[in-house]
């Protein structure tokens, strides 16, 4: 008969499978991952189509940069039936809004050979460029978008002479230039959408931490810019927003800044197109159109460089504070780290007077186990403490290796009872865990002892807490160590 705590997988049909696992099996699905691409292609497609102002020029369409952001972020997407769903969603939004099939031959051809190009291009290169999170990753992705775009151009200039009755040069120019603009402000949104690991455990909590004025203000002056140049009103409205936006890359995460630059982006190109690039009769003039999307291209990269700076920038800095704040074997916070965090903690535990306890952990006969199986099995037994910790220890319990083989615990709102459960708990896991030695036919099996702190409402200095628990320790040794000693510092 299995113990209370043991475990024995369930058969398959047995298993229960929740929302996630559900969600998980169907998405694995080549057909499901199908027609979910091409749905998507199909809704942006008569978007774009309804946007048509002043002629069969789209205000705003995302629907390529969509489909190549989706085919190199999420690459399940990216299987033969995914190509031929989001053709498929390509040519029947045409067909359903009365395009000839001339015209939807010619448009989404076009369409679709400057996506292919663009994936080609990005594969070309390692899966960790395709994040943003470096400036030569922009600069690859804007490589990869003007080649993108000048593919689709070549084939999309035959379709301008079709439509229009325009020069190859001249569709070339304008197709190209719709097509940069496009991809520019909206495949860096999907490029760099943060992994489930990267959002916050606590959205809420999260959210309303950033609700303070220097979160807030960056936003609002671009939301102000915004307003005083549909006020001002002309082409030169674009440039109105860039230093709020510049303030916004500097302030913000890469992928705020880019949903940012998107909606920006966006409102320009349809505010504009609807407003000042028509005559009195309606009628789109594309020469402007042209001169406006490359400028606009060139604005909304400005903040997505910058943005992309800030991230490798905040990326160093979070490595440099992890290599001087953390222990390099164990990846515990140092002496210096969690003294730091203790004493914060402290501090707030004692204005409601709540309860706090410490815990000094030192690894038995640990010299010895350096000069019989060498160094590096100490080391494998100091990082199988580390991730005990880990595995016992409370999610807001702070811990940090003190130097050698010491350890210390800060357990704030911890009684001596739950610090005693813990402190023993760490205590025979470390025991009945085998650590294999190379050259060894037995496993290394080794022992603690700890000294217990506890201070029933946070009277005491952490220094205090700390002697308190060394002392606590030292007894631990003498009495024959693989113990927990324990003193309570207030009455």
């Amino acid at each position: 008969m299995s113990s209370p705590h043991s475990y024995s997988p369930a058969a398959p049909g047995d298993q229960p499978l929740g929302a996630e696992s559900v969600w998980m099996n169907l998405i694995q699905r080549p057909a499901v991952n199908a027609t979910l691409l091409g749905c998507a292609v199909f809704a942006l497609c008569l978007f774009g189509i309804l946007s048509r102002t002043g002629g069969d020029l789209a205000a705003y369409w995302t629907t390529n940069a969509f489909l190549l952001g989706m085919l190199i972020r999420y690459p399940h997407f990216a299987h033969r039936w995914g190509w031929i769903a989001a053709a498929a969603g390509y040519f029947l939004a045409d067909a359903l809004t009365g395009a000839s099939l001339t015209k939807n031959v010619l448009l989404n051809v076009a369409n679709l050979a400057g996506v292919a190009v663009g994936y080609w291009l990005f594969h070309r290169t390692e899966r960790s460029m395709n994040r943003l999170q470096t400036t030569s990753s922009v600069l690859y992705m804007l490589m990869a978008i003007v080649g993108a775009s000048a593919v689709s151009s070549l084939i999309g200039a035959v379709a301008m002479i079709y439509l229009f009755n325009d020069t190859a040069i001249k569709g070339f120019a304008i197709w190209f230039a719709t097509e940069l603009v496009n991809y520019i402000s909206f495949l860096p949104l999907l490029l760099s959408i943060p992994t489930r690991a990267q959002f916050p455990a606590q959205p809420m909590r999260w959210l309303s931490q950033q609700i303070t004025v220097e979160r807030v203000a960056p936003a609002v002056a671009l939301l102000l810019s915004a307003i005083f140049g549909s006020m001002v009103g002309g082409p030169g409205a674009v440039a109105f927003t860039i230093p709020a936006l510049m303030w916004c890359a500097v302030s913000y995460s890469l992928f705020t800044t880019a949903l940012i630059t998107f909606w920006v982006s966006a409102w320009s190109l349809v505010s504009i197109s609807v407003n000042m690039l028509t005559d009195a009769q309606g009628v789109l003039n594309r020469d402007l159109v042209m001169s406006v999307r490359m400028g606009l291209s060139l604005v909304m990269l400005t903040p997505i460089m910058i943005g992309s700076m800030m991230a490798t920038n905040r990326a160093l800095v979070s490595r440099l504070k992890l290599l001087a704040d953390h222990d390099e074997l164990t990846n515990l916070p140092n002496r210096r780290a969690f003294l730091e965090s203790s004493t914060s903690a402290l501090q707030r535990l004692k204005e409601h007077s709540e309860s706090c306890s410490v815990l000094m952990i030192d690894i038995d006969h640990f010299k010895s186990v350096n000069d019989r199986f060498g160094h590096a099995s100490g080391d494998d037994v100091l990082r199988r403490l580390g991730q005990l910790f880990g595995e016992c220890l409370r999610r807001q319990d702070i811990v940090g290796r003190l130097g050698g083989e010491e350890f210390a615990v800060f357990m704030p709102r911890a009684t001596a009872a739950d610090a005693l459960q813990v402190a023993e708990s760490i205590r025979i896991s470390l025991e009945v865990t085998p650590i294999s030695v190379q050259g060894e036919a037995q496993p290394l099996r080794c022992t603690v002892s700890i000294g217990l702190a506890s201070d029933r409402r946070s009277t005491v200095s952490l220094d205090t807490m700390l002697v308190r628990a060394d002392q606590c320790l030292y007894k631990a040794k003498q009495q024959g160590r693989n113990r927990v000693i324990q003193v309570s510092v207030s009455d």
